[in-house]
Formats: structure tokens, C-alpha cells, sequence
């Protein structure tokens, strides 16, 4: 159960101000926007989890470890209006949809590798969506551009 924190208390702990650093860090619009509407509360187990993924990462970064994002642009527009109902993906954005998930591959992969020192890392890389049969239909419909190899 998600608990709210009281708007007062938000504002002593200048939450507000945690928000824009944070989005500061966010590598697409997309994670600027949902760094930007970030509200603190949960459950307890939930609040462990989080602070136990951002020490390991913390750490990891501090031990030389870097994700390999790569290019990565904000598809979720185009993807909701299509999920909705409002026609297919336009070549160029159904391009931009493979090089995301082809992304969330090598992330998924690469978390797994550290898995052994970070294991709330490891257990991240299985919420990432993988859709190998997806990148894989969607080079093979544009054979003029090609994702980069690993």
C-alpha cells in the first residue's frame, strides 16, 4: 500500500528540489518527466528496495560499472496513440522503437553481469522488457539499417 507524505513534510525535505536534481541526472524526456513527478511514500519493503537499488548503483558507478545506454529517445507517445487505436507507427518511430528495446536488451544483460556484487541490480535487469523477436522483425522490414552489435 502506497502511503502519501504529507505536502509540509514534502516541503521540509525540499522534495521539490530532489525532483529537479534528479531529472538533471534523467537521460531521456521521458525520464525527466517521471523524475519531475516523482512522489515520495510506499510501503516499507517497497522504500528498502529503492534504497538498496540506489546504493548498488551508486556503488557500481563509483567502481568504474556504466550503463550502456547508447541512443535513446522517448517513444511512448507514438506507442500509446498506436495502442489506442490510431493507426500503425510511422517507419522512422517504429525504428526508434527497436533501437529502445534493443537498448533494454544490452542494459538487462549488462545488470546481469554484475548481478553477483548487485543483486537488486540482477533483479532489475527482469522488469526490463525484452522483445529479441521484435528488433529481429523490424531490421529485417527496414534491411537498410541495422542496430549496432554487442
Amino acid at each position: 500500500m502506497k502511503r502519501a507524505v504529507n505536502e509540509s513534510v514534502q516541503q521540509a525535505l525540499e522534495f521539490g528540489k530532489v525532483r529537479q536534481i534528479l531529472a538533471r541526472y534523467a537521460v531521456t524526456s521521458m525520464g525527466k518527466r517521471k523524475a519531475r513527478e516523482l512522489t515520495p511514500g510506499g510501503s516499507a519493503a517497497a522504500l528498502r528496495q529503492s534504497q538498496q537499488e540506489t546504493s548498488e548503483m551508486a556503488r557500481a558507478f563509483q567502481e568504474g560499472y556504466s550503463l550502456p545506454l547508447g541512443s535513446i529517445e522517448d517513444v511512448s507517445e507514438h506507442a500509446e496513440r498506436a495502442a489506442a487505436g490510431g493507426g500503425p507507427l510511422e517507419p522512422a518511430v517504429l525504428w526508434k522503437v527497436a533501437q529502445c528495446l534493443h537498448t533494454a536488451e544490452r542494459v538487462s544483460k549488462s545488470l546481469r553481469r554484475v548481478g553477483r556484487d548487485y543483486p537488486a541490480l540482477a533483479a532489475l535487469a527482469h522488469t526490463l522488457p525484452l522483445a529479441p523477436e521484435l528488433i529481429g522483425r523490424i531490421a529485417v522490414s527496414y534491411t537498410h539499417l541495422t542496430l549496432p552489435t554487442n
